[in-house]
């Protein structure tokens, strides 16, 4: 099934930009980009290196389901991050573990009231399978955020709007935005203003800067801790750059955006060996990469302005 047509992506919203002001600690007013990564040290890292401004960080459960939420709070400090919780069914898809509905309900229930939202269990390529486990979350008392997927069939897309007011679309990250831009400009077309979304790993720059998102998550920003570079988004020239780790030509070639992030060129060319995990420059990279993406949440912003649940302000 193909959507019936795609608008124009909006390439050239901006023609030049000045770096923006970050927003007030608890601005709720704008698209949220949450920093998801497993690792509890490196995100407890991001989250301190943001401040005072409040981090937003995704939780997943997969990885998550034995932590002490609580204690990890508080190792968080004051201001607290703003947490979206996600079931994790994709990595569990990965790895062919299940899922339980009803064990993740009861983490839920343990845990909620630490997270701003919490997504359902959504089944990879079985959309009933889905809007089941919807019903089970449902039927604790939650109040689960619903996972449509690209290329399930629009019945259920069209279920979830008129039931819900802020849906999840999932598929993106898998597969080209090329190729799954269409569907989730359908999506947005046939919501008209009834609801909200979330794209799971939806960080392609022409398909965030063409569609008003109310919220994305995002794993590649932390890539300079798996892949030995750094993404940092440039506001002049609309997207990210990369900027390879103890790479001479690389560092010094983007030297004045390194210093825009308050960043010195030269701590970037540490020998490798000497980037012990957890140490001054892991963080320092670390933080970096966060940062990096905080200024496109930023950017974003200031391109669609004000984003809000259908009836319910910020929230």
């Amino acid at each position: 099934m193909s959507p019936a047509r795609a608008a124009k992506p909006a390439y050239d919203l901006l023609l030049r930009d000045e770096i923006p002001a970050p927003p007030a600690v608890d601005d709720l007013s704008g698209l949220r980009l949450y920093l998801s990564l497993n690792a509890k040290d490196d995100l407890t890292r991001a989250v301190h290196g943001l401040r005072p401004q409040r981090a937003r960080v995704l939780f997943s459960y997969y990885y998550h389901q034995k932590t002490d939420v609580a204690a990890l709070m508080d190792q968080f400090g004051e201001p607290k991050p703003d947490v979206f919780a996600d079931s994790g069914a994709f990595s569990a898809y990965r790895t062919k573990a299940v899922i339980d509905p009803h064990v993740y309900a009861r983490w839920l229930l343990q845990w909620g009231d630490y997270f701003r939202v919490y997504a359902n269990i959504d089944v990879i390529s079985n959309a009933a399978g889905t809007w089941e486990n919807q019903q089970i979350l449902e039927s604790y008392g939650l109040d689960p955020l619903p996972v449509y997927h690209i290329m399930e069939p629009w019945s259920y897309f069209d279920r979830y709007v008129e039931n819900y007011q802020y849906v999840a679309i999932g598929g993106i990250a898998s597969a080209s935005w090329h190729h799954t831009f269409p569907w989730a400009v359908k999506c947005f077309d046939i919501a008209a203003g009834r609801c909200v979304f979330h794209g799971f790993g939806a960080t392609a720059v022409p398909v965030l800067q063409a569609l008003p998102f109310y919220s994305v998550d995002s794993t590649s920003w932390a890539s300079a801790l798996r892949y030995g570079n750094v993404q940092l988004f440039d506001i002049d020239r609309h997207r990210f750059v990369t900027v390879m780790l103890h790479d001479t030509t690389s560092v010094f070639r983007n030297a004045a955006l390194l210093r825009s992030y308050d960043m010195d060129p030269n701590d970037l060319l540490i020998p490798l060996e000497d980037t012990k995990y957890g140490g001054d420059e892991w963080t320092r990279i670390t933080v970096l990469a966060a940062k990096s993406s905080v200024r496109f949440e930023h950017w974003l912003r200031k391109i669609h302005g004000p984003i809000y649940i259908p009836g319910k302000g910020a929230v």
